[in-house]
């Protein structure tokens, strides 16, 4: 029995191409996802796309419970504390990632106030080579005492606030927030 070189030559080739994927470890470039681990081993694998084929064609009632474990946590912050303020007062930026709502508490109080004020919230953008600052929302205030509690679709991941007014007299602000997630 003789075998010729081509033959020989395409054995090595398919031996080769065979073998190559235990030599060379296969990965993906795609991001793991724990709903595709359905063992929990923290690994997408052969043993995953078993299971979902012994279940191939079944049906039944597609509800199944969520454990949620890393929801962030409202919690109160104090921009403002009796915070004196002439002219305008920029806050720093707040990273609202993971949450939905904004919820405001603000009160301020001055001598003889009998002019504008108001709180504007500034959402950033990440423009093409800079981070860009627009107005979200605009919040009028008129009189020489006043007290609100303002709720707000979340303004965008990163927002600051500017309390400003033109009255010369001295103001004292309160600004407080918090953050939900629903």
């Amino acid at each position: 029995m003789r075998i010729s070189r081509l033959t020989l030559a395409n054995l090595m080739i398919a031996v080769i191409l065979l073998s190559s994927p235990f030599i060379i470890q296969l990965t993906s470039s795609a991001k793991y996802d724990p709903w595709a681990d359905l063992d929990g081993d923290g690994d997408v694998d052969i043993f995953d796309i078993v299971d979902i084929a012994t279940r191939y064609d079944t049906k039944g009632d597609a509800t199944r419970e969520v454990n949620v474990v890393s929801l962030p946590v409202h919690t109160t912050v104090v921009v403002a504390e009796d915070q004196y303020v002439q002219g305008s007062f920029w806050s720093p930026s707040y990273n609202a990632s993971g949450f939905g709502k904004l919820k405001l508490m603000i009160s301020y109080y001055g001598g003889d106030v009998q002019g504008e004020v108001e709180l504007k919230i500034y959402g950033y953008v990440h423009g093409y080579s800079t981070i860009e600052k627009f107005v979200v929302y605009t919040y009028p205030m008129t009189g020489n005492g006043y007290q609100a509690c303002l709720n707000y679709p979340m303004p965008c991941e990163r927002f600051q606030f500017r309390f400003n007014t033109v009255i010369p007299n001295d103001i004292y602000l309160d600004l407080s927030f918090y953050m939900t997630w629903a």
